[in-house]
C-alpha cells in the first residue's frame, strides 16, 4: 500500500485490517500508541506433525481460524545466508488512532500513524499454505471473521515462515499529516 500525505510526500508500507494477539500488554500499547487494529484471541502454539505446521485461533473456546503449512522445505543455505546478510529489513506499518468522545458521538482523536519496524531473520521454510475461516454467530468477532471469509481466493500460493526478531521502532513513529 502506498500512502500519500502532505504536499505530495508518500510512503510505502502495510495497513493491517486486524491483528489478533494472545497477550493484552502489546494489544493495549499497539492500539493506543500506534493505532494498530489489535484484538485478543487464544492462539495455540505452532504444532508440527508429518511435515506440516498448524495452529488455530479461538475466542471463548470457539475456533474461528485454522492455519496450516504443508510440504515444508527449509530454505537452502544460500537463501538463508542472503536473508541474514541483508541485515534488518525495514518495513512501514500504518495504523489509525481513533478514540471516541466521552460526551457524545464523534472522535476525541482521529489520526493516521506511521509505525516503523525492522525484521531480522534467523531461519525459514516454505511450503503450501491454507487458511480456513470459521464464521459462527455466537463468536464476538463474527462480523470481522465473516468479512474476511468472504474475500475471494483467486489461487493458493506458496507461503514462507520465518523465525527471527521484529523490532517495533516506537521512537520513529509519528502522526502523518
Amino acid at each position: 500500500m502506498i500512502i500519500k500525505y502532505s504536499y505530495g510526500n508518500q510512503l510505502e508500507g502495510v495497513f493491517p485490517l486486524v491483528i489478533w494477539e494472545n497477550n493484552t500488554i502489546p494489544i493495549i500499547g499497539g492500539r493506543e500508541q500506534s493505532g494498530q487494529p489489535k484484538i485478543f484471541a487464544d492462539i495455540q502454539d505452532l504444532h508440527s506433525y508429518n511435515n506440516k505446521y498448524f495452529t488455530n485461533a479461538s475466542i471463548f473456546g470457539e475456533t474461528f481460524l485454522r492455519l496450516e503449512m504443508s510440504d515444508i522445505k527449509f530454505w537452502e543455505k544460500g537463501k538463508l545466508e542472503k536473508a541474514k546478510a541483508a541485515g534488518p529489513i525495514p518495513n512501514n506499518v500504518f495504523g489509525w488512532r481513533y478514540i471516541p468522545k466521552v460526551d457524545g458521538p464523534g472522535a476525541a482523536l482521529n489520526e493516521p500513524i506511521l509505525y516503523p519496524k525492522s525484521t531480522s531473520i534467523i531461519n525459514g521454510c516454505c511450503g503450501k499454505g491454507t487458511v480456513e475461516w470459521i464464521p459462527n454467530k455466537k463468536n464476538v468477532y463474527n462480523y470481522i471473521i465473516k468479512q474476511l471469509a468472504d474475500l475471494p481466493v483467486y489461487s493458493n500460493i506458496s507461503v514462507n515462515s520465518a523465525a527471527g526478531t521484529v523490532f517495533m521502532n516506537a521512537l520513529k513513529g509519528r502522526v502523518l499529516k
